[in-house]
């Protein structure tokens, strides 16, 4: 697991690669979606130091890749379905 980059001596976890590793930790409050909305409230949420906010995203990690890394190549992946959390898939 990463870690942020705190100055004060509060090292958090900042990332968890799998959903065992997320469970390992205990939560004040649990974010379902890693959007603009979702990281603005926990963004909030984490202004007291004393709360602990996991935050969840859909889709398969995406570290490292290219594609996602890369602002310029965003244009590539509208449409992508191997890029899922980006797009917009009429499942029934």
């Amino acid at each position: 697991m990463s870690t942020n980059d705190h100055t004060d001596g509060n090292v958090l976890p900042a990332l968890a690669l799998s959903a065992d590793d997320f469970l390992k930790h205990d939560y004040d409050f649990v974010i379902i979606g890693g959007g603009t909305a979702g990281l603005a409230v926990a963004a909030r949420l984490t202004e007291n130091p004393d709360v602990k906010v996991g935050v969840l995203e859909a889709g398969k990690n995406k570290l490292d890749d290219f594609l996602v890394d890369t602002p310029g190549t965003f244009t590539q992946l509208l449409g992508a379905l191997n890029h899922s959390q980006l797009c917009n898939v009429n499942r029934r």
